[in-house]
């Protein structure tokens, strides 16, 4: 055991030992740059060269990826606006509406004046995705097209979106019209009031904040008929004009398809017809697609029959 008064590391030794700890924090230092060079010049870039892989409504490990890359995805996805087919625009547009930058919103509301009917309705399920008052803004605009599918659709939105100075708006609104676009208005406020709630109640729990859980399910169709029945008070309140703020947020708590899922286009579409109830969407969804069986030509089968042929 060496003695106290042992003076063998000397000075000597240790700037032997600070060069090591300079040669080793040097080695690490490239070790972590050539860890960044790779994931932002190779790596992203090749995963960014598969952002089309997944179709436009559906999510696979290509997709979930590219979102988490944040704003460095953003410049190649909305470069896609000026190069990219109209499915490629839509899928980009699908994935920016997944990310938090500011040049998202922007480039999703220049895609509502795309000339594909499908990258306009993929930008603004887009929107609603947001969560972002920007956005809802933008899809305020739209409550005054003329496009039936777009102007219902972004009422739909409105309630993913909008924030307290949107509900009084969607009251109003609400009053102003009557039909089935009174009762939208009225579920996009009863949605933005559940939504607002959520956010309150989960302010330390981002994973969830602002989650509003959709309708309980059905499993019978005395269950259905049943909904139905008090979705159609409901509606008749509505009609009226009967405490809108309230009976919004019921008719949302009955009718909810969910949102909490990537398909957000097919959510709202679904969510137009569901307001009505589950037995008048049904019928709704019926009337658009008739499946009447094919009626008989009443043509008797011909055959082309040939006379036997004498054997060789």
């Amino acid at each position: 055991m060496p003695a106290l008064s042992d003076r063998s590391f000397n000075p000597k030794a240790w700037g032997k030992l600070g060069l090591y700890a300079i040669g080793l924090g040097v080695v690490a230092t490239l070790v972590w740059a050539s860890s960044i060079f790779f994931e932002k010049f190779v790596e992203n870039p090749r995963l960014l060269e598969k952002r089309f892989n997944d179709p436009v409504g559906r999510v696979g490990m290509t997709s979930t990826r590219i979102a988490h890359l944040g704003s460095a995805a953003v410049p190649t996805l909305v470069g896609d606006m000026e190069r990219g087919s109209a499915a490629e625009r839509s899928k980009s547009l699908e994935l920016l509406s997944g990310i938090d930058d500011p040049r998202v919103v922007p480039t999703l509301a220049a895609a509502l004046k795309d000339g594909d009917a499908g990258v306009r309705l993929t930008a603004l399920a887009g929107l609603g995705r947001t969560g972002k008052t920007e956005a809802a803004a933008v899809l305020w605009t739209l409550t005054q097209s003329d496009d039936d599918m777009l102007r219902l659709r972004a009422i739909i939105a409105l309630g993913l979106c909008g924030n307290e100075s949107d509900l009084a708006k969607l009251i109003k609104a609400a009053q102003a019209t009557d039909g089935q676009e009174r009762s939208l208005f009225a579920w996009s406020a009863g949605r933005l009031q559940r939504r607002l709630a959520s956010l309150k109640a989960n302010a330390d729990k981002p994973e969830i904040a602002g989650y509003v859980p959709p309708a309980p399910e059905y499993t019978s169709d005395e269950q259905i008929h049943a909904r139905q029945v008090d979705i159609d008070v409901l509606l008749a309140d509505i009609e009226a004009g009967k405490d809108i703020l309230q009976n919004g947020v019921k008719l949302n708590e009955l009718t909810d398809v969910g949102f909490a899922t990537w398909n957000q286009g097919h959510q709202i579409a679904v969510q137009v017809l569901a307001v009505r109830g589950p037995e008048r969407a049904f019928a709704s969804a019926g009337d658009a697609l008739p499946m009447e069986p094919v009626k008989p030509t009443a043509q008797k089968l011909q055959l082309d029959e040939k006379p036997p042929q004498p054997a060789p």
